[in-house]
């Protein structure tokens, strides 16, 4: 595994990354329920329904680079909420896994992050529109695809996701993208 801290906007950022069979990671038809629930379903062309199984989206790939972006809350502003401060470091986390993802499809590799496809404001599909706007930006979810990222997290990096909401802060945040090849 390899691991770095680096400053982004004047905040320190861990970046974690581990290559390993792709047969490693954690997929299962069944963990694409967990998108059930999610208002993103059906809004977004990187979700389901839409979204392939990962087996046939990385068909022919035997390697799978995982990479976390990782932060901690402790860095974003106290004099707000705690799930407005989880937000904002989210969407910085994942908008540094996809610049990096992006770069790793313009080398020809299969990527996939996590949580809905960001590269419009409004997707598509949520506009009425039959096909994706940007497809060359679009970046499916891992976990849209089947893929448990709480399990991925724990067997390439031994971290355990959080999450915040009203109630209850998590220390760090990430994001979680794999490159397959």
């Amino acid at each position: 595994m390899k691991a770095e801290v680096m400053e982004v906007r004047g905040l320190l950022v861990e970046r974690l990354e581990r290559r390993m069979e792709a047969s490693e990671v954690p997929f299962h038809p069944d963990f694409k329920a967990g998108c059930e629930s999610c208002p993103m379903r059906g809004r977004n062309f990187a979700c389901p329904p839409m979204s392939p199984m990962l087996t046939d989206y990385v068909r022919g790939a035997s390697k799978a680079t995982v990479i976390a972006y990782r932060t901690p809350m402790e860095q974003f502003r106290a004099n707000v909420i705690m799930e407005e401060r989880y937000f904002e470091a989210y969407h910085m986390m994942q908008e540094l896994l996809a610049e990096e993802l992006l770069t790793h499809r313009k080398r020809g590799r299969i990527v996939a992050g996590s949580g809905p496809c960001r590269a419009c404001k409004e997707c598509a599909l949520a506009a009425g529109e039959a096909e994706c706007r940007m497809p060359e930006m679009m970046i499916y979810s891992l976990e849209s695809m089947g893929v448990s990222v709480v399990q991925l997290s724990e067997v390439a990096f031994g971290i355990t996701l959080e999450w915040s909401g009203m109630e209850q802060g998590a220390d760090y945040v990430s994001a979680i993208g794999a490159v397959f090849d």
